[in-house]
């Protein structure tokens, strides 16, 4: 009976954090599709590595919203800097 409640909350576990690595990986790549229509492929390769190493689905969200705000891909990165180096320092 243990077993099979510490395996269920276990695997409940693992579920939720499978859904976060999913909606943090849909949110990286709807960045990337918005920068590379907005911007081109040169932006995608810019940002990429920088994207992928967010985890913290707000500031994703943030960034999100800024790509599809910016004039330029330069207002973007400027963005994508400042929300990176918040997010260190908290």
């Amino acid at each position: 009976m243990f077993e099979s409640v510490v395996a269920q909350k276990l695997a409940e576990r693992g579920l939720a954090q499978g859904l976060e690595q999913g909606r943090q990986l849909g949110r990286i790549l709807s960045i990337l599709d918005l920068i590379n229509e907005r911007f081109g492929s040169t932006g995608v390769a810019q940002t990429k590595p920088t994207l992928e190493s967010i985890e913290d689905l707000d500031i994703l969200r943030q960034l999100l919203v800024k790509a599809s705000e910016a004039q330029t891909f330069e207002e973007f990165r400027q963005a994508l800097n400042a929300l990176t180096s918040e997010s260190v320092n908290r």
